[in-house]
């Protein structure tokens, strides 16, 4: 049984196709991102006692190549995610360095601002939240383990804010950020 795509833009390469199974040999469209150069990733770590926070601020350029972003977050001890939109920044804090997952790329990421520690006039509008691990028990506090793994499409020309709050003393708190920048075909 053969493979036939009609259609003058329609075509399959041979070396897509596994030639003991016939079955198509893909990749979905992120990772596609990854070899084009255009997928980005930043990830740390940061110890924060009971109510101290971690504030990553990022600000999206005035461009239609959109930001289609993930995180994932984890804590030893208890902590309070809060993700906001068009909040007031002032960015004076430390700047984070984004690195291209295709290291053979040269291409860096569109972000106008990204930093940690920057001065916080105004959180903006609440998107999204959760809590990890607990916190009931200060010395006995449980981890936990966050993500958004449905990319959320940043808005251009828009600051965020992405602050956690730990709920612990001594809790060490890992972040990754994973992201591509794409213009929409249409």
């Amino acid at each position: 049984m053969g493979l036939s795509i009609s259609g003058s833009n329609n075509f399959i390469k041979q070396d897509t196709i596994d030639s003991a199974t016939l079955a198509l040999n893909i990749v979905d469209y992120e990772h596609h991102e990854i070899h084009s150069g255009s997928h980005y990733f930043w990830e740390d770590f940061f110890t924060r006692d009971n109510t101290q926070n971690i504030d990553i601020c990022i600000q999206t350029p005035d461009n239609t190549k959109w930001t289609h972003f993930i995180w994932v977050l984890s804590s030893t001890l208890g902590s309070e995610i809060k993700f906001y939109e068009g909040s007031d920044i002032t960015f004076n804090g430390n700047d984070l360095t984004a690195y291209n997952n295709n290291r053979n790329s040269s291409n860096i990421s569109n972000w106008v601002n990204f930093q940690e520690g920057a001065t916080i006039n105004s959180v903006g509008t609440l998107l999204a939240q959760s809590q990890l691990g607990t916190s009931s028990n200060p010395n006995q506090g449980l981890p936990g383990d966050g993500s958004r793994n449905r990319e959320i499409i940043l808005k251009q020309n828009t600051v965020y804010l992405l602050s956690i709050t730990s709920l612990n003393n001594n809790n060490i708190i890992t972040l990754l950020f994973e992201w591509y920048e794409h213009t929409n075909k249409i």
